[in-house]
């Protein structure tokens, strides 16, 4: 059993009311667990999941910051994905920051 998740104020104000910290380690690992879990089933199966993954992408720092910039892997959500034209690619060059200079564009799967 650790504690070295215990912010040392938390500790203190166990210790304030003259009870062992370590005693309430698995009280709080217990309900984390239990939240989580409950967190977790909400939002595998909320309604709207499908939706933000979707609209997931339309936020620059989702792009910027993921390596997931296959326009195809978003054609599930998107259906004009699934056959971009070449001013959609075009266009999700610029968006995703792509160096258009250093693709090959036999390549399409870089886009």
């Amino acid at each position: 059993m650790s504690m070295e998740n215990f912010d040392q104020t938390l500790i203190t104000l166990i210790q304030n009311f003259n009870f062992a910290p370590a005693s309430f380690y698995p009280i709080f690992r217990s309900t984390y667990d239990e939240a989580f879990k409950k967190f977790r089933d909400y939002i595998s199966n909320n309604s709207f999941h499908e939706f933000f993954k979707a609209v997931q992408l339309f936020n620059p720092k989702f792009i910027t910051l993921t390596s997931n910039r296959d326009i195809l892997l978003y054609s599930v959500f998107i259906t004009e994905f699934a056959n971009p034209s070449l001013d959609l690619i075009q266009e999700w060059a610029i968006y995703c920051n792509f160096d258009l200079s250093l693709i090959e564009y036999l390549n399409l799967e870089k886009f």
